[in-house]
């Protein structure tokens, strides 16, 4: 990946107007952390506590989450430039190449998406 990332912070896009609302709706599974742990993703480590939720897709990248069990809108926008962020405030440091997309979750939680439209649709009126 390229050395020279643009650390991103204080981000909020729902406050972007070049950011979107996505809805997931590729197919995943789901277990239960029954210890704390790590899990690579193709943008770093995550840290995961007992419980969480460990979601692997079918092409096989996994990542950690806490789960819900109901469409959740996110806040999404492609990033032109290579960058980094905090996935939450002190988490894990994400990196991400130019035109990845920088995904917010909820206020102050992140993710980086390399395949975004294979996993997201725009989200319409949920």
């Amino acid at each position: 990946m390229n050395k020279a990332l643009v650390l991103l912070d204080k981000i909020n896009l729902s406050e972007d107007s070049q950011a979107n609302d996505y809805i997931k709706s590729e197919q995943v599974s789901v277990k239960f952390a029954k210890q704390a742990g790590q899990v690579l993703s193709s943008v770093g480590i995550n840290d995961y506590q007992v419980g969480d939720a460990i979601i692997a897709t079918q092409s096989g990248e996994s990542w950690n989450v806490s789960y819900q069990n109901h469409p959740h809108k996110i806040r999404a926008k492609q990033m032109p430039f290579a960058f980094s962020i905090a996935r939450s405030t002190g988490g894990d440091i994400l990196q991400g190449a130019a035109f990845d997309w920088l995904v917010e979750y909820a206020p102050g939680d992140y993710g980086i998406v390399q395949r975004f439209h294979a996993v997201y649709r725009l989200a319409d009126g949920v």
